[in-house]
């Protein structure tokens, strides 16, 4: 099996619905996870003018986890 890379991206808060089937499908994979990862800190844009926040909304990845399959 191979490693596998899932990135996250900022969110709305998620719905009690939401949250009932992410708990579901993180139990029904819990033999799978190699790392449960962890938040990411704030995006930066490396530019040759400098060093950028990226603000939440600008698609920055907020977090990752990774799986075997």
């Amino acid at each position: 099996m191979k490693n596998f890379l899932i990135v996250s991206y900022r969110f709305k808060p998620p719905t009690p619905e939401i949250m009932e089937v992410w708990g579901k499908w993180w139990s029904e994979i819990q033999d799978s996870i190699v790392d449960s990862g962890a938040p990411l800190g704030e995006g930066r844009q490396i530019t040759h003018d400098g060093v950028n926040t990226l603000a939440p909304q600008s698609g920055a990845a907020s977090g990752y986890m990774i799986v075997k399959a």
